[in-house]
């Protein structure tokens, strides 16, 4: 009998003991911690759409592209989700700011451009300056803080009456985009497109 008065004494003193421990969540209101990346001001400042315009691009061939503007998008997007408590409930989210506009038109040869702008999840300063694509496949990015200026005499395009010199390139120099006028020229399907307004 005392062989098993014993254990059932340190058991009880186990229980006692798990009872008393205190519940880290007790009381702790379920939380959401919410943080907001933006884009830079001298990001958006590149951005020469207002979503509503007519761009027009010529190609080498003579072939004529017009597109109209859809709008301009301007919203935030959830790209992290991640658990910082032990209690349950409580979460912390990234937003990042994200800018996009559609650009469409009936020739079959150049009939969507999207352009798009937005904060990445890789540091508190952006690291991508634009992203283009063209008819849905065509995909180009341009980092305006590590690209260099692209300024070949060849590519000095008339449009509204003055003169574009130069402006970013993507690594094959597929695309090139100046702040000022945008998309200036691109090549797809082994054709030079270049834009006249």
């Amino acid at each position: 009998m005392k062989t098993l008065i014993m254990p059932a004494l340190i058991l009880t003193a186990i229980c006692c003991l798990q009872n008393c421990r205190r519940d880290p969540c007790k009381g702790v209101v379920p939380q959401e911690r919410i943080t907001k990346f933006n884009i830079a001001d001298s990001l958006k400042a590149a951005i020469p759409y207002n979503g509503k315009d007519t761009l027009i691009f010529v190609s080498e061939t003579g072939d004529t592209a017009r597109l109209l503007g859809t709008g301009y998008y301007n919203n935030y997007e959830d790209v992290q989700l991640a658990n910082y408590s032990d209690c349950p409930g409580s979460n912390t989210k990234s937003r990042y700011e994200h800018v996009y506009m559609t650009f469409k038109g009936p020739n079959p040869s150049v009939n969507v451009i999207t352009y798009e702008v937005y904060q990445t999840p890789d540091g508190i300063s952006s690291v991508t300056g634009a992203e283009i694509t063209i008819n849905n496949f065509y995909h180009s990015v341009f980092n305006f803080e590590y690209s260099s200026f692209y300024k070949p005499a060849e590519d000095s395009i008339y449009i509204n009456n003055n003169y574009a010199k130069g402006g970013y390139a993507d690594a094959a120099k597929t695309i090139l985009y100046n702040k000022e006028y945008g998309i200036l020229k691109f090549k797809l399907y082994d054709h030079i497109w270049k834009k006249i307004k």
